[in-house]
């Protein structure tokens, strides 16, 4: 996020699974301003990510929450200079496309079905979810680049 996420820009960045902004982004849901509700999963999201009492406060008064006070919520992963922001997201991007894509697919699976579940219901999920994995080509690679990594020490 590079300057300010409002109304539907908003939503689009909150669905985002990590965000990076400068210290100048803000997230601003104006839809009070014009008569209208929340809209785009924002009232979905928001609540989940800052708490309701943020999420209240945004949709009733039109505040906009600053980048310093989205990532001390956890809102907003980190917070880097604007001139970094390409650079950083660029890296991050690379670092994501390194990773096994279906294990990437399943930690994913894991905290959207943990966030409506039980503790024990999310355990077995992971452990279904575990199972899939051992079986895939992913886990036999992953297996063998840490046994030759550990066999060069």
């Amino acid at each position: 996020m590079n300057g300010p996420a409002i109304g539907i820009g908003a939503s689009y960045a909150l669905a985002c699974d990590i965000r990076i902004a400068t210290p100048e982004a803000y997230i601003l849901e104006a839809f009070i301003n014009i008569g209208l509700a929340p809209d785009g999963g924002v009232s979905w999201l928001l609540p989940r990510l800052a708490g309701t009492g943020i999420a209240y406060e945004m949709f009733f008064t039109g505040k906009p929450l600053q980048a310093a006070d989205a990532h001390r919520l956890g809102v907003i992963n980190r917070i880097v200079p604007a001139e970094r922001l390409e650079e950083e997201v660029r890296d991050l991007a690379n670092q994501l496309a390194s990773q096994p894509r279906q294990a990437v697919a399943a930690a994913k699976r894991a905290v959207i079905h943990a966030l409506t579940s039980t503790y024990e219901e999310a355990m077995e999920f992971e452990s279904y979810l575990q199972e899939a994995q051992a079986a895939s080509p992913e886990f036999a690679e992953g297996v063998q680049n840490f046994l030759a990594r550990r066999a060069k020490k």
